[in-house]
């Protein structure tokens, strides 16, 4: 008998493997997940957390590459990987880096290969959004306390100044006091004028708050203020008032100097108030526990106290109060700020006060740098006018300092000196005496841009109605009615633009470049451009009648022009103003 050789090994009991077993089973790739996105805006103290992308292939092990790609052309090498390939299974980390990104969308991808697999690769897709800064509402002082003695004269009143990092918002103003000085509520001692109002950093607005302690027993007493925006970062803010009924009780008024640098020595400073003894003891926190400071009483309204060197080691801010032997109690909190060194300013971080863009450049244009170290932690805003120096910051085109609006460590507004000139000027940011880096910026005849309620530079308009009121959704301006609009850019100006100059009158300056507003496409009649009466050089105001003919809505379209063909220079799209 003739045996095959399967049927031989059979009868030897070795089992023989078909062709079709003996080839390896094919593997598959998989990716989890395939889709990231990451938002930033150039406020934010850190980049986006980083994002965990997991590869394996069921329960093979098999080498793989990971691959990241920018998509869109002008980010740059914003998107990474980490690590580039191994084998399966294992977890890829896939980073973002937007910082000096102007604001907009960007796409990118991660691309996973195994060539082993049957499905061979894998693409993961990122996209990434830098959004324009939440527009704050910013709030000064941040309390207020009032003192009275009881049978004295009634306690005067006291300001709140409101201003936005950068554009118009319109806000209301509420009170809340407690009838007695164990309630929250029932009182009606506390008062806050004007009701409503509009904010803008280079045209703050200022409330005004009052006391009328008659028939009230002596006592602390407690009530609020609350200011109220729906379009600012922050819609609801709570502001704490105090009204002391009793005789001694300090209150801390001013402190100097305005900050102190990080790493110093020890600092002495100085304070005034009221009502400060031998006995005042002074006290600072740093959020952590109080420190009892060495103080030497100069005067009822003056002392001397003594910041250690351990309490300036780390950036930040300490809280200052005075407190006084019982039954008196402690005086107001004020902050003082505790600041890094080393300001650090870029060109796409410098961007139009209205439109938020990046870009060239023009005279007596509001700007605002992004970046950090620029001054001190706490806002500081321009009061009384506005000079080349606030809370130790400076703004250099070239070796001109431009009039500053307000600054804080991560972002300064300024207004571009009406003295630049050519192409390009060089733009750095000094504070506490050390200069930034300088950063070219292209200069032009006009970059206009129109402020927007909600300080994006897209959207409704900042505008006033014929009638004063704001313009919006629930109250639109009338066709043929005149309605006041403000932007900055326009450039030079007949008379010459004064560097932070208040506009006065009875002259107020007008742009050199004509002017022309459309409105829904339809053009408009402007009754004047020029500088805005009371407000700072560089804020541009346009009263501009409505068409007859323009379609109604609530998203009209409005856009601004400078210039004569062929050298014509508009506002940016997407802002828009509401008619019926």
């Amino acid at each position: 008998m003739i045996w095959s050789i399967a049927a031989l090994l059979a009868w030897t009991g070795i089992a023989v493997a078909s062709p079709k077993e003996s080839r390896q089973a094919a593997v598959t790739l998989l990716v989890s997940p395939t889709v990231l996105s990451f938002t930033y805006d150039p406020s934010q103290t850190s980049l986006p957390a980083a994002q965990s992308v997991t590869v394996s292939g069921g329960s093979a092990v098999f080498p793989f590459t990971a691959v990241a790609a920018v998509a869109t052309p002008s980010g740059g090498g914003w998107l990474s990987v980490s690590p580039n390939g191994g084998s399966t299974p294992l977890g890829l980390r896939v980073s973002v880096n937007p910082a000096g990104l102007p604001i907009g969308s960007y796409t990118g991808a991660v691309t996973v290969a195994a060539p082993s697999a049957a499905n061979g690769a894998i693409t993961v897709t990122v996209a990434l959004t830098v959004r324009a800064p939440a527009v704050s509402l910013t709030v000064s002082p941040a309390a207020l306390a009032f003192v009275y003695t009881v049978g004295s004269t009634l306690p005067a009143n006291q300001s709140l100044t409101v201003s936005s990092s950068g554009s118009f918002l319109s806000f209301t103003a509420s009170v809340r006091a407690g009838a007695t000085p164990s309630a929250a509520t029932g009182g009606t001692w506390l008062r806050v004028t004007p009701a409503t109002s509009l904010s803008f950093a280079a045209f703050p607005s200022t409330l005004t708050a009052s006391v009328n302690p008659a028939d009230l027993y002596p006592g602390l007493y407690q009530g609020t203020i609350t200011i109220t925006s729906s379009a600012a970062a922050v819609a609801t803010q709570i502001f704490p008032v105090t009204l002391t009924i009793t005789a001694g009780t300090p209150v801390l008024s001013t402190l100097w100097p305005v900050d102190l640098p990080q790493g110093g020595g020890a600092t002495t400073i100085t304070l005034t108030g009221s009502a400060l003894y031998s006995g005042s003891v002074v006290k600072a926190n740093n959020g952590v526990a109080d420190t009892i400071l060495a103080a030497t009483l100069l005067s009822p309204t003056l002392m001397t106290a003594t910041i250690p060197a351990t309490l300036m080691a780390a950036a930040g801010t300490l809280a200052v109060r005075v407190s006084n032997p019982a039954p008196a109690g402690d005086s107001n909190v004020v902050n003082l700020p505790v600041v890094a060194p080393g300001p650090k300013i870029s060109a796409s971080g410098t961007v139009s006060a209205a439109s938020m863009q990046s870009g060239a450049i023009a005279p007596g244009q509001i700007l605002v740098f992004f970046g950090s170290g620029l001054g001190p932690s706490t806002l500081t805003v321009a009061s009384g006018g506005f000079a080349t120096t606030l809370a130790s910051t400076q703004v250099l085109f070239g070796a001109t300092a431009a009039p500053l609006i307000y600054t804080q460590a991560r972002q300064v507004a300024a207004i571009v000196p009406y003295s630049v000139a050519g192409t390009t000027t060089a733009v750095t940011v000094v504070f506490n005496g050390t200069a930034s880096n300088a950063v070219t910026m292209n200069v032009a005849a006009s970059v206009p841009a129109l402020f927007t309620l909600n300080g994006a530079g897209t959207g409704a308009v900042a505008a006033l109605n014929s009638d004063g009121t704001i313009n919006g959704d629930s109250n639109p301006a009338n066709r043929g009615s005149i309605v006041t609009l403000f932007g900055t850019g326009e450039g030079p100006t007949i008379p010459a633009g004064v560097d932070g100059q208040i506009n006065a009158g009875p002259t107020f300056p007008l742009p050199v470049l004509p002017v022309a507003v459309t409105i829904g496409g339809q053009p408009g009649t402007v009754t004047y451009a020029g500088g805005a009466g009371g407000a700072v050089a560089g804020l541009l105001q346009i009263n501009v009648r409505v068409p007859d003919n323009v379609t109604a809505g609530s998203n009209v379209p409005v856009t601004a022009t400078l210039g004569t063909a062929p050298n014509l220079f508009s506002t940016p799209a997407g802002t828009t103003i509401s008619v019926r």
